[in-house]
């Protein structure tokens, strides 16, 4: 039986995990593909300049064109937990009209750690993301719709994010390898 799960380094047990005390520093992981959201998370960055954006990219999505974004720009995802720690928010903005996601394995990851999330209203995100519970669920091919969301979040409170924030991780814990596999002895066990 094949089923998706955490990376090791994304363990509940070897992780420490800041806490989030307010939303400052805004995070992309993908490609520069516009289907993956790569445009509307640069234009997302120019509507708030006292945030930090970053955008970590995938080596073969780098072919020299320059683009206008103020922010971090890393060009490796080997260290995608590193990234994930130095964030409070990780964003997927996939458009849906034109690639539906059949996981987000960085979604989940960033969800271990308690990240906050934003992700599209369709595809594998619907099935583990509670709007306004573990993370938030939006129209990503309506950048209005995402600017709005992002102004809710700045008004959160402490209280607030550190809710979502332990129900994010909560979610992620039943995508834990030793959770899974204990999950699947149970349905192997019940069948016999």
């Amino acid at each position: 039986m094949v089923y998706p799960s955490l990376r090791e380094e994304f363990s509940f047990n070897t992780s420490v995990v800041p806490r989030i005390s307010c939303i400052r520093r805004i995070l992309f992981i993908g490609s520069k593909k516009d289907y993956k959201g790569f445009n509307t998370f640069v234009e997302l960055s120019s509507f708030f300049p006292n945030l930090d954006f970053t955008l970590v990219l995938n080596d073969s999505t780098y072919n020299g064109q320059p683009f206008d974004f103020h922010g971090n720009v890393f060009y490796n995802q080997k260290d995608i937990l590193a990234h994930i720690l130095n964030s409070d928010v990780v964003l997927n903005l996939s458009k849906c009209n034109q690639w539906r996601e059949t996981f987000g394995l960085t979604i989940i990851e960033a969800m271990s750690q308690g990240r906050i999330v934003i992700t599209p209203n369709c595809g594998a995100f619907v099935e583990y993301i509670k709007h306004g519970d573990n993370g938030f669920l939006v129209d990503t091919s309506n950048l209005d719709e995402v600017i709005k969301l992002m102004q809710e979040l700045l008004r959160l409170s402490n209280i607030e994010l550190a809710k979502i924030s332990n129900c994010a991780k909560k979610t992620a814990c039943s995508f834990e390898f030793a959770y899974r596999q204990q999950q699947n002895r149970s349905i192997i066990w019940s069948c016999l």
